[in-house]
């Protein structure tokens, strides 16, 4: 018998590198499509709204048909409509995680109904005093904000309207003008940590388009009104921040072309609103102060982000607008002033 052979090795190519084993590349991940929601859908959920709008309205509607039938006294309306709100809200609560499209719904009307509810105590009763009725609907605007967390995006548009609509709604009875600000400073600011949290970017940028016609008020209103520079000063620098925050942070706008336009839009308006100031004094040293502020922040902000190196260009713009034109009216007594001014602004840029 012939000895069986040992097997033998494959040979081996010097110099050859030896040959890697194979690993399996990872597949690129699937791109997660955002839900669609079809028709049915909305179908579905239009009765549960449609059936929340008479609810409030049914709130609104029992005040007046109090009123008008005399039933009752006007306390007893007031509280009666108030506690149905209230009644709306907590049996939303109740059938949050039971049925949530309805307790979205019941939530929502009780808002609206505490809003009337109030509204009419101030003004058609005469039962609340308007600063008491200042301070109960901020509370039922911070309630709205709060439960938007909880309740969905319509519970924060009612809490967006009605918070800012709260100081026209009460008047010119409405506390002093540093209540206000640091009341729509902080509506601001919880719509937007709202929106940050819900993931919902328009409600920041609504939010902030409506401060904003807050402050166009302030600057155009009527001259005997009187402006309270200093506090609407910082509220336009803040509303300017934050617009900027929300266009560089906020993951729906940022490194997007619609988050440039967001961060520009805000300091835009705000040189506007302080030229309008500046232009309105006329050209008085305060206002100068602010527009001079913003304008600075307009630069350091673009040499940051050279993505948003556009803003250094429209405050440079807005400064030459404003001097052309002072130098258009310039007197005597004022030509120091003027050169002071645009030696400060030339250096700045």
């Amino acid at each position: 018998p012939v000895p069986a052979r040992p097997s033998q090795a494959p040979p081996v190519h010097r110099g050859a590198p030896p040959s890697a084993p194979a690993v399996a590349t990872p597949s690129a991940p699937a791109v997660a499509k955002r839900p669609r929601i079809d028709l049915s859908t909305w179908l579905g959920r239009a009765p549960v709204w449609l059936g929340s709008a008479a609810l409030a309205l049914a709130g609104a509607f029992l005040v007046k048909y109090g009123w008008d039938r005399d039933w009752l006294g006007p306390v007893a309306r007031v509280a009666i409509a108030l506690g149905f709100g209230l009644a709306c809200i907590g049996a939303g609560e109740f059938l949050l995680r039971r049925v949530a499209v309805v307790a979205n719904g019941l939530v929502a009307a009780g808002i609206a109904v505490l809003y009337a509810a109030t509204l009419a105590g101030v003004h058609h009763y005469a039962l609340i005093p308007p600063p008491v009725g200042f301070a109960m609907l901020a509370t039922v605007t911070a309630a709205g904000v709060g439960l938007t967390l909880r309740h969905g995006p319509w519970v924060a548009v009612l809490g967006l309207v009605g918070g800012y609509l709260t100081p026209v709604w009460i008047g010119r009875e409405v506390p002093t003008a540093p209540v206000l600000f640091l009341y729509l400073t902080t509506l601001h600011a919880g719509l937007v940590a709202v929106g940050r949290a819900r993931h919902r970017p328009l409600l920041p940028l609504a939010s902030a388009a409506a401060a904003f016609l807050w402050a166009v008020a302030a600057v155009l209103g009527p001259p005997s009104a009187g402006i309270d520079l200093p506090l609407l000063g910082a509220f336009v620098l803040i509303l300017a921040a934050s617009t900027v925050a929300i266009g560089q942070t906020d993951p729906a706008f940022r490194d997007r072309r619609s988050g440039r336009l967001v961060s520009l839009a805000g300091p835009a308006l705000g040189l506007l609103l302080f030229g309008a100031l500046v232009q309105q004094t006329p050209f008085a040293t305060a206002e100068w102060v602010l527009f001079g502020t913003l304008a600075a922040g307009c630069v350091a902000l673009a040499r940051v982000r050279r993505a948003l190196e556009a803003i250094r260009w429209i405050a440079l713009s807005a400064t030459l607008f404003l001097t052309l034109g002072w130098s258009f009216d310039l007197v005597t007594a004022e030509v120091g002033r003027f050169g002071v001014v645009c030696a400060v602004f030339a250096a700045g840029f």
